[in-house]
């Protein structure tokens, strides 16, 4: 897959020559604003599906450190290549979840020209890695857009949430790929977490 340039927002981004669909997130980037609003602790943002490096770029404005993760390679690419100037963003290519096992990277054809809608497997070459195994001391924020990934995602990193109290962030929708979109949700119900507004399919909850 090639990648283009394409300027958006006054700046050059690499981006999948391929895709039509994840270019909303230039419509969608400043829904940022209202997400700050609850967050009281910008020392650091944990962030996941990084929309090519458009999420991390932003953030990275707001917050002394951001940790952002993508595993499908091309995006990765991107996030890199537009993240190339922010010294307090770290990027790695691997999936957040629970454990050392590998994933493995899809897309259902029907999405083909959305390089958004990758989403991950258990099984594969591609490592995972916990939120706990970063051993943060301080997290303000916790964002994930993984495609039905996130209940994994934060199984993974449930002692540093206990500790941190994050504003966590993720959304809600239905995909095939999954059984039950409302996972995630219950989850954060269960360890003391409530709705507290909801942009776009993107729900902010808060302890």
């Amino acid at each position: 897959m090639e990648t283009v340039q394409i300027t958006r927002d006054g700046r050059q981004w690499t981006w999948p020559k391929e895709d039509q669909k994840l270019l909303q997130v230039f419509d969608q980037h400043k829904d940022i604003n209202f997400i700050l609003d609850y967050v009281t602790d910008f020392t650091c943002c944990i962030q996941a599906g990084g929309a090519c490096g458009v999420w991390p770029y932003y953030l990275s404005q707001h917050f002394g450190q951001v940790y952002t993760f993508e595993p499908e390679v091309i995006n990765f690419q991107c996030l890199s290549d537009n993240t190339a100037e922010c010294d307090n963003v770290t990027k790695q290519r691997v999936a957040l979840g629970v454990g050392s096992c590998g994933i493995s990277m899809h897309r259902d054809g029907f999405e083909d020209h959305n390089c958004g809608a990758w989403y991950a497997k258990i099984g594969g070459g591609i490592p995972m890695v916990s939120i706990d195994s970063l051993n943060l001391e301080s997290v303000g924020l916790v964002q994930l857009d993984i495609e039905g990934f996130e209940k994994m995602a934060l199984l993974g990193g449930l002692k540093t949430i206990e500790r941190c109290g994050p504003v966590i962030v993720i959304e809600e929708k239905p995909l095939p790929q999954i059984k039950d979109a409302l996972a995630a949700r219950r989850l954060l119900n269960s360890i003391g977490y409530t709705e507290k507004a909801r942009i776009h399919r993107d729900v902010i909850f808060t302890c």
